[in-house]
């Protein structure tokens, strides 16, 4: 699992931007509101829930941006490699 803060009233949102891979299918995505008074667009949370298949390495970007703006970079991009050991 993969936590990713941002603020949802800004219209951004996380994205996985690498493909997935056989070694770590992606499960299903979320996002969460973690605002401390229940207001709504503030903090939140983006959840990413993988599964573990085959052993090996897996690289995985996400990207924190405006999906309907075209041509704009990224405000923010992750980058991790998840190694999966064992079956």
């Amino acid at each position: 699992m993969i936590r990713m803060p941002g603020t949802a009233g800004t219209g951004f949102t996380w994205q996985l931007a690498s493909p997935v891979c056989d070694v770590l299918p992606l499960a299903f995505s979320q996002q969460l509101e973690t605002s401390k008074d229940g207001r709504v667009g503030g903090p939140s949370e983006w959840v990413f829930t993988f599964t573990a298949g085959a052993p090996g390495s897996c690289p995985l970007t996400f990207v924190y941006h405006r999906p309907w703006e075209r041509g704009v970079a990224p405000a923010e991009t992750r980058s991790i490699t998840v190694e999966v050991i064992g079956p």
